[in-house]
């Protein structure tokens, strides 16, 4: 039966800023016949997701009048949490309600206002430039409503000390709200009929119960997902009553359904019997018109599944065994035709099924079936039923899909019953029903799947409901696909881990092209963004300047060295403003005795400045110029308890000067540096030739060259005892030549971690990460997909690494490595 799916669980797009925790006696004051109830935890990740995440943002387009109601009552400032309630009045009429602990300044937008005195409380009157809004403070809460007979309900329940909420079920779903998620949603069963413009007729999509159900929204799943739970209650039968008492089950019916679905529904059965009762129970409530119900013939089914493809019906009956099966079910006298070796006959399914199914589709007309492998299916039509098998017999069942394995991945493994929708057909369906232009803005493309799964566990069913970003050609074995967030615009640097002094593990930054800069946590929660005058030149270097454990950002721009802290504010003095230059290199970081007394090295065209912490210039370091333009950012080494600072100039001399700027080791040869840096390999200062040559220089400055027949493009990297190129599409890693596809790639990148060299690879054109061990053995998993260079750690101190790419122009992912 065709039903009302909420998808608009996310259309939340609240924007406000505070922290301050509220009262729990909150809930009693939400208005009577409220149908949806919003509580915001972190306004911060919220106000990031609401605009950043494309299925959110597409929604606000489905009621323009709603969205607008509550942008013009929204507040420049309100507590949180704070509870957003929806309340159906009037005729087809809906008040939003925000309620939440006072803030001592007005936070309403609009100063224009009137009072009123309702029951000894005042009520402020504020007039927008089309609507009228309401406000009141009572024993420190805060209401502001789009309707002052709400407003006045509200009130009344403050005034006389009741719940406008009566509901058992509401209050205790309410203890269970996980308050470290953004948002928890508190969701009545019939909340779809008020929401006409927001709900949107679905195929087979599930009712759930007929109570209150709540969500929590989750960011580790991507795009999100809200996880939910819903009391199953056994004195009014409804849906949920069918599953009560049944174990879930792992599915089998993708096995056979074919990818090009528009809707299925799956309900995994071990126990026929249980479902028989389950069955009486809600037919008796429902006073349906059924003499008798008798599913003995289903004996030997586990699982049913029902599809809906392009306006047609098919339904899917899984097998325990091929023995015996009752002709009731399928019966080959009634052989019409036989297509790819598959026998199709004319059949209808018992008419106890058919009443059974009339509860998830109204209308099904079954009269073609066939046996395939260990399914039993029916179909309304013929050619519906040859597509199915011909897209079994060319392996191109739902299982074979990347979307979809990837999206039940992020599922529990056994289920009570689990709803798909292909996002694409769907549309389709949902265009029919509703203003093209508006649908059009869901972006079914980047989201090609969505879910909602039910587990029974008692008393209680647990729920979720998700999304599925397409990963055509992304490759996903044994690693795991965390989350992936986006940015405003498109992203210029690629992502990076850095350590969080507070949790001991690891945040991820980034930088888009508008110059802002992003902190956020390894749970994908924004901690801030902040606009910086122009884009970061080279990495990010994480420093502790105040030696107090507590670390902070260092980088260049292209008209400024800045550092700040973890919170986004500048550490003062430390914000030097110069000149823009075509040709600032990034910046160094010299820490010399590993005291935290840094020295801070800016160069840029032939021009080199040290500062030190307190962002004074150094005035033991004596070289402020050099002969010719400065190819890559100075670099320190240590060999022998002495230091060494190398500059690689143009004209190709290396310069190799002490702490103080003087000449340490004069070099005897110049050098035709290719497009590599300088490294310290085996005690020698080691980069390549333009030829190809491996080029070594002693601590005399003698000039050796190795020939390794490298392009003139090739790429290395090294650390003290490991040498990496990439010539074309030859990675070699210490002396083992790997063959990669061909290919634009980045410069290979080496990790040391837990005692393990890992060397990473990103192919540019074709989106994928190569992982390899320092044997060159390919790490299992990748390649994955991934569009730059990579950062790699353990961020959250458990068993498994993690890696952080570039995905899309605007948005980056996190995976896990078992």
């Amino acid at each position: 039966m065709v039903r009302k799916i909420f998808i608009s669980l996310f259309f939340l797009f609240l924007s406000c800023k505070s922290k301050d925790e509220i009262n729990n006696n909150l809930y009693d004051y939400i208005p009577s016949d409220t149908v949806l109830v919003i509580k915001v935890n972190n306004p911060n990740t919220i106000t990031n997701v609401i605009k950043n995440n494309p299925i959110i943002s597409s929604l606000k387009f489905l009621d323009k009048t709603l969205f607008k109601t509550i942008g013009e009552i929204l507040p420049n400032e309100i507590s949180s949490p704070a509870l957003f309630c929806f309340t159906p009045y009037g005729k087809n009429k809906m008040a939003v309600t925000i309620i939440n602990k006072s803030i001592p300044k007005d936070s309403l937008k609009n100063s224009n206002k009137k009072y009123s005195i309702y029951n000894g409380e005042k009520i402020s009157e504020i007039k927008s430039k089309q609507n009228q809004y309401f406000k009141s403070q009572i024993k420190n809460i805060e209401f502001i409503s789009s309707s002052k007979l709400i407003l006045e309900n509200s009130i009344r329940l403050v005034q006389n000390s009741t719940k406008g909420v009566q509901s058992k079920d509401f209050f205790n779903l309410a203890r269970f709200l996980d308050s470290n998620s953004p948002i928890n949603i508190l969701i009545k069963y019939n909340a779809h009929k008020f929401f006409k413009n927001i709900f949107i007729e679905t195929p087979l999509f599930p009712l759930i119960g007929e109570s209150w159900s709540s969500y929590d929204l989750n960011l580790r799943i991507e795009p999100l997902a809200f996880d939910g739970i819903h009391f199953i209650n056994d004195s009014i039968p409804n849906n949920l009553t069918f599953i009560k008492d049944l174990d879930p089950k792992e599915t089998f019916s993708e096995n056979i359904i074919p990818q090009n679905f528009t809707s299925l529904l799956i309900i995994p059965v071990d126990n026929f019997e249980i479902l028989e009762t389950n069955f009486i129970k809600y037919s008796r409530h429902k006073n349906l018109a059924i003499k008798k119900i008798d599913f003995k013939t289903f004996n030997l089914i586990n699982e049913i599944s029902w599809i809906n493809y392009m306006d047609e019906n098919a339904v899917f009956l899984h097998l325990k065994s091929d023995d015996n099966i009752n002709d009731i079910l399928y019966e080959e006298k009634n052989f019409f035709k036989e297509f790819r070796d598959i026998k199709i006959i004319k059949k209808t399914p018992p008419h106890d099924f058919l009443n059974f199914s009339s509860n998830f589709i109204k209308s099904l007309d079954l009269n073609f079936s066939s046996k395939i492998d260990d399914f039993i299916v029916y179909s309304e039509s013929e050619n519906l039923l040859k597509k199915i098998i011909s897209d079994y017999k060319e392996n191109k069942s739902l299982k074979q899909n990347i979307n979809f394995r990837t999206l039940k991945s992020t599922l529990a493994s056994k289920s009570s019953f689990l709803w798909i929708g292909n996002s694409k057909s769907l549309k389709k369906t949902w265009e029919k029903n509703y203003i093209k232009k508006e649908i059009n803005k869901f972006p079914a493309e980047k989201f090609p799947m969505i879910a909602l799964q039910g587990v029974n566990d008692g008393e209680i069913l647990q729920i979720r409901f998700t999304a599925q970003k397409n990963i055509v050609n992304k490759k996903i074995e044994n690693v795991s696909n965390q989350f992936s967030l986006s940015v405003d615009n498109p992203i210029s640097i690629p992502p990076k881990f850095l350590f969080n002094h507070l949790t001991k593990k690891m945040d991820i930054t980034v930088q888009d092209e508008n110059n802002f800069i992003y902190l956020f946590s390894n749970t994908g929660n924004l901690f801030w963004k902040k606009k910086l005058s122009n884009q970061i030149i080279g990495e990010i270097n994480q420093v502790d300047v105040f030696n107090n454990k507590k670390n902070q950002m260092a980088f260049n721009t292209l008209d400024e060295f800045i550092v700040i802290d973890r919170n986004g504010k500048e550490v003062n003095p430390l914000n030097i403003k110069f000149s823009k230059s075509k040709k600032i290199n990034p910046l160094s970081v010299f820490d010399y005795d590993q005291t935290k007394n840094y020295r801070f090295l800016i160069s840029a065209e032939e021009k080199i400045s040290m500062y030190d912490k307190k962002a004074k210039k150094v005035k033991g370091f004596k070289l402020e110029k050099t002969s010719n333009k400065i190819l890559f950012s100075p670099k320190h080494f240590r060999v022998k308890n002495k230091d060494y600072i190398t500059i690689q100039l143009n004209n190709g001399v290396l310069k190799i000067i002490d702490r103080k700027g003087k000449e340490r080791i004069k070099v005897k040869e110049k050098i035709d540096f290719s497009n590599n840096e300088i490294y310290l390999y085996r005690n020698s200062f080691t980069t390549s030739d333009k030829k190809g040559n491996l080029i070594q220089i002693d601590l005399n400055g003698n000039v050796f060259k190795s020939p390794l027949d490298l392009s003139y493009d090739h790429k290395i990297n090294m650390t003290s005892k490991t040498l990496v190129t990439l010539s074309e599409n030859i990675l070699t890693i210490k002396g083992v030549p790997i063959t990669l596809p061909f290919g634009n790639y980045t410069s290979p990148q080496i990790f040391y971690i837990n005692d393990t060299i890992y060397i990473s690879v990103t192919n540019i054109d074709s989106s994928k990460v190569y992982l390899f061990f320092s044997n060159g053995k390919l790490v299992d998993g990748f390649p994955v997909y991934g569009k730059s260079k990579i950062d790699l750690s353990n961020i959250d101190n458990d068993k498994h690494l993690e890696l952080v790419v570039k995905s899309e122009n605007d948005s980056f992912i996190l995976y896990e490595i078992p």
